[in-house]
């Protein structure tokens, strides 16, 4: 069976401090985890980058924010704090260090543990690592690259999409996640206490968080949308990449391009990114994998891909039903057959990893249709998908990828067409 496509991936850890003012940086490795998440092997889709010279290697850091701007809505007497991670491709050829990454920090890690496997000492999240690049004897020209912002369901870590980043950085773009106080189960801060969720907001991660327009869910989407746009205020700074990334060469303006947004977003983050699609007009094309939608009122020209499962499709979804009219742009229906939740995140590959794919909660069995004996062909599914759209539609592949995800992937990715 293929895999879902990277030449090599990777990603420095260095935990910054930043504001709305000053960032810097400091590494933090952590090195006796049990379990490697694997570097995927190259398929045919990427060929046409090999021949050309462009196998990427990704490098990782992890930072925060705190936004004097805002007040924290959940915490008024505190200024708003948003913590995130960036994936950023180097090449291949001259990566010249590396080094391991912790999955998730330790706090986080037992909280995913105990989400997914009901138990915070599971060993799961804990024992995970990642290699990464550290280090290059290139230039990169930093606005080469396009940029994704990639947006967790509620309730759940933004380390939980760590790989299904790094494959798509590792295509040729810059990936941001962001953890978004009181929504996710807990947020670490490098020297700051960590923020728990505490039940804050009264969603469920395991569900379809519908009607989207309900008070407790705009807040949450309005919460994320301002962290996302201080995010990536900070990216625009220039210099930037050099605070972020000391060991990685760039040249031209130093910053990320963000006069194009791209944007991926899982359940709860594929409502705030369908939001985004007609608040913000650099949205140029949003993936929603199994989230509801505000009702949008005004015509929207951004490419629309919504991924759902056999028991949550768009025309289940009023606010679904309501939006599409005002869908102008170029639009796609998918759905993952034998799919749960969270399959569309990290999770059916690393719990197989840890050996524990039959315990993990949310997840179901798409890989049955696929490859039987391989639990970890839903992963690559759902990433041959993601980086096949990058691929196609942002960097107009020579050697169309989609069609090959369809063909690898289809008896379990189908195609929908709505019944009204």
């Amino acid at each position: 069976m293929v895999f879902s496509a990277i030449i090599a991936l990777a990603g420095l850890v260095a935990l910054a401090f930043s504001s709305s003012v000053t960032s810097s940086g400091t590494s933090s490795v952590k090195s006796d985890r049990k379990w490697e998440i694997p570097v995927p092997e190259p398929s045919a889709i990427w060929a046409n980058a090999a021949a050309a010279g462009k196998p990427w290697v990704v490098a990782h850091t992890r930072s925060y924010l705190v936004d004097s701007s805002r007040k924290d809505p959940y915490n008024d007497s505190q200024d708003r704090k948003a913590a995130f991670s960036i994936f950023m491709p180097v090449y291949g050829k001259n990566c010249t260090a590396t080094t391991d990454n912790e999955y998730a920090p330790e706090l986080t890690a037992k909280a995913c543990n105990l989400q997914f496997f009901g138990d915070k000492d599971a060993g799961v999240f804990d024992e995970l690592y990642f290699k990464s690049c550290t280090g290059d004897t290139s230039e990169t020209i930093a606005d080469d690259h396009p940029l994704i912002i990639f947006e967790p369901a509620f309730g759940t870590s933004r380390f939980l999409y760590n790989q299904l980043a790094r494959q798509l950085s590792a295509n040729g773009a810059y990936v941001v996640t962001i953890d978004h106080p009181h929504d996710a189960p807990i947020v670490e801060f490098t020297g700051s206490d960590a923020i728990e969720s505490n039940g804050a907001i009264k969603l469920d991660a395991f569900t379809v968080n519908k009607p989207v327009d309900d008070v407790d869910t705009k807040k949450a989407i309005e919460a994320r949308i301002g962290d996302i746009d201080a995010v990536i205020k900070e990216l625009e700074k220039p210099g930037a990449l050099q605070n972020y990334f000391p060991g990685i060469n760039s040249i031209a303006n130093k910053k990320v391009n963000t006069d194009r947004l791209y944007m991926i977003g899982h359940g709860l983050g594929g409502s705030v990114v369908s939001s985004m699609s007609a608040s913000n007009p650099r949205v140029e094309w949003i993936i929603n994998l199994s989230g509801s939608t505000p009702v949008l009122t005004k015509d929207i020209t951004a490419y629309t891909v919504f991924f759902g499962r056999e028991t949550y499709r768009s025309e289940d979804d009023e606010a679904w039903k309501a939006t599409k009219k005002h869908l102008t742009g170029p639009q796609v229906e998918w759905t993952y057959n034998k799919a749960d939740q969270f399959d569309y995140s990290d999770l059916p590959l690393v719990s197989h990893v840890a050996g524990k794919n039959k315990d993990a909660k949310g997840i179901g069995k798409p890989y049955e249709n696929i490859d039987p004996n391989d639990p970890t062909a839903t992963f690559r599914g759902l990433s041959c998908f993601l980086e096949g759209y990058l691929r196609d539609t942002v960097f107009g592949n020579d050697h169309p990828a989609l069609p090959k995800c369809v063909g690898w992937f289809g008896d379990s990715m189908k195609m929908h067409v709505p019944s009204s």
